[in-house]
């Protein structure tokens, strides 16, 4: 059975910060990680140009918490903007964790960067988080009901097609998460300091409804090459969670 609230109370956070429970009660925690940074780009002028790539989406999550009046659980969203790095977990308390995307590869002197691949991984208080993928139909069927009920109320995909997974061996407590598009491969340019290697775009992310038209959780751009110079890198966006009571 999933546990249900009353809807009453909505806190939004877009950067670290402390939920305090007004009440003893259930509370619906929905979180989406940072997406991946986009790779750096190779090759000297007059040379092959190779462009990195790009970085993966961020991944969701949902679960049910209880806690106690005045409770306080720290809530952690940050950024970075290191060249390839994977995109920042976000957390509510010990309760959940949700795995950034990758970030894309750094191209090299040979090579284009590869495009990072979305996490899709959760970690909750309880109950075990199992990774159903490729189950059977009806399983399956029942995958894509729940994650069009519990995801799509708050989340507007933009930039890709989601795969989803959910959760198995649930008792009070339930859990799924969706899997973000993967970051594309550069492309290298095979002439001289004008060719242009173009970096890999990066995964989509989503708009949060009721804010705005900022995307969450996207992958950043691969970085493209030309006459020995990267320009155009881009870093994942953050993500943001989202608590019901």
């Amino acid at each position: 059975m999933t546990p249900t609230t009353s809807r009453s109370l909505r806190r939004v956070f877009t950067s670290s910060g402390t939920f305090t429970a007004p009440n003893d009660g259930w509370y619906k925690v929905i979180a989406l990680s940072g997406g991946g940074n986009g790779g750096n780009g190779a090759g000297a002028s007059g040379s092959s140009q190779y462009a990195g790539g790009g970085g993966a989406s961020g991944s969701i999550a949902i679960s049910w918490v209880y806690l106690l009046a005045n409770t306080n659980v720290s809530t952690t969203i940050t950024t970075t903007t290191t060249a390839a790095g994977s995109g920042n977990n976000v957390s509510f308390g010990t309760y959940l964790t949700v795995a950034g995307g990758e970030g894309g590869t750094n191209a090299t002197a040979s090579a284009v960067g590869q495009g990072g691949r979305s996490a899709h991984s959760v970690s909750v208080l309880r109950p075990t988080v199992q990774d159903t993928f490729g189950v059977g139909a009806a399983q399956s069927k029942s995958i894509e009901e729940n994650f069009e009920k519990e995801i799509l109320p708050y989340f507007i995909p933009v930039g890709f097609k989601m795969r989803t997974q959910s959760a198995t061996n649930m008792t009070e407590v339930s859990a799924q998460t969706s899997r973000g598009g993967d970051g594309g491969t550069g492309n290298s340019a095979n002439s001289t300091q004008t060719g242009i290697g173009a970096g890999g775009p990066g995964g989509g992310g989503f708009k949060v409804i009721g804010q705005g038209i900022t995307v969450y959780g996207a992958g950043g751009n691969g970085a493209n090459r030309t006459g020995g110079t990267d320009n155009s890198r881009g870093n994942g966006t953050a993500g943001i969670i989202i608590v019901e009571g």
